[in-house]
C-alpha cells in the first residue's frame, strides 16, 4: 500500500485556519492594516456598483448634449447620471459641462491614489473629457467612437488626463 504524508495538507489547512483566525479589522479612522483592509472592501464594493451600472448602459452611442433620455448620452452627462444612480448626487451639484466638471470637488495631490468614484479630467487639443474611475486602473466614460465604454488609464488615455478630482464625501461607506 502506497501512502503518501498528510503533512502538506495538515500544514495548508493550519494556515487558512490561522489567516481566518486574524485580528479583527480596525474602523477607518484608526489607520493601519485594518484600515488598509477596511479601504480595499470600500473600494471593492463601490467598483462592483459603478460596473454594474456601466453594464447596463455600455454601448449607448455618444452625441454631444445627450442626456441619455433620447437614447445617446455625451460624458458629461454619462458623469452626472452615474453619480446620481449609484452615489446619490443630485444632478444640481454637477456641472454640465466636461470642462466644468474639471473644476469640481478637490484635486488629488500627487502620490495620492484614486478610488473608485474619483473624478477623471483629461484634455485633448482643447476638447475637454470626463469620465469616473472605477479601480484596478480602469474607467469607465461616454466615448465619441464608442459610446459608454471602458478603457483602461494608460497610453492615450493617462497622457491626456489632468486631473483626478474627489467630491466631498465620495465614496460614502457602502450601507451595512
Amino acid at each position: 500500500m502506497n501512502r503518501r504524508p498528510r503533512l502538506p495538507l495538515a500544514v495548508a489547512a493550519a494556515l487558512l485556519l490561522s489567516a481566518c483566525a486574524g485580528p479583527a479589522l480596525h474602523g477607518p479612522d484608526q489607520g493601519g492594516a485594518g484600515h488598509a483592509a477596511t479601504e480595499h472592501a470600500v473600494n471593492a464594493y463601490w467598483r462592483h456598483r459603478l460596473l454594474a451600472y456601466h453594464r447596463a448602459h455600455a454601448g449607448m452611442p455618444w452625441r454631444y448634449g445627450g442626456t441619455g433620455h433620447d437614447g445617446t448620452i455625451d460624458c458629461s452627462a454619462y458623469v452626472r447620471n452615474v453619480y446620481r444612480a449609484v452615489f446619490g448626487v443630485g444632478t444640481e451639484a454637477m456641472p454640465r459641462t466636461a470642462a466644468a466638471l474639471g473644476n469640481t470637488g478637490r484635486r488629488l495631490r500627487r502620490g495620492e491614489r484614486p478610488r473608485p468614484g474619483d473624478l477623471l479630467y483629461f484634455r485633448d487639443r482643447g476638447n475637454a473629457h470626463a469620465g469616473i474611475y472605477v479601480g484596478e486602473g480602469e474607467f469607465i466614460h461616454a466615448s465619441v467612437r464608442r459610446g459608454v465604454t471602458r478603457d483602461r488609464l494608460a497610453g492615450y488615455w493617462a497622457r491626456r488626463l489632468r486631473a483626478v478630482r474627489r467630491l466631498p464625501g465620495l465614496p460614502p461607506a457602502p450601507p451595512r
